[in-house]
């Protein structure tokens, strides 16, 4: 079963641009790939003008052999480049600001919502009936270490 997220990058207009990821959306996957692979704006704008993901990594552009059924390790898998889907079909959403997109996606099957803010990643789940609530990412990370660490 997947774990559904969208990952977005808060524009100097207040507007948010967003894609969609079908794998593993969860903090400890997506979340630690972004926080330690894309952490320069420039990287985050390569990564969201790929289109929708199927699935998220710490590289963008393959080295070699690359295709949706048999990708490159740790290259991330995009729907139109690596399956050919249609870019009308995949390409990036821009919401009026991150309450927007949060709200739009509440009747969706993503669970996870990624922002790029400033020079920091934020996240949030996306809950029906609960408020936008955005958590700094490398603070979460940091504290669920710091949980895994008690328990060792």
């Amino acid at each position: 079963m997947s774990t559904r997220s969208n990952i977005g990058i808060l524009n100097n207009d207040g507007t948010v641009t967003a894609v969609y990821c079908h794998w593993d959306g969860y903090v400890e996957y997506n979340g630690r790939i972004l926080a330690e692979y894309y952490p320069e704006m420039e990287r985050v704008k390569r990564l969201i003008s790929g289109g929708d993901l199927s699935s998220l990594n710490k590289e963008i552009e393959p080295t070699a052999d690359h295709i949706f059924d048999k990708p490159q390790d740790d290259v991330c898998v995009f729907y139109h480049r690596d399956r050919g889907e249609q870019w009308e079909d995949v390409k990036p959403d821009t919401y009026e600001s991150i309450a927007d997109m949060y709200n739009k996606l509440k009747n969706s099957w993503s669970e996870y919502l990624y922002v790029y803010i400033g020079n920091d990643w934020y996240y949030t789940r996306i809950n029906e009936g609960e408020k936008l609530k955005l958590k700094h990412l490398k603070s979460e990370l940091e504290n669920q270490g710091d949980k895994n660490d008690e328990n060792a």
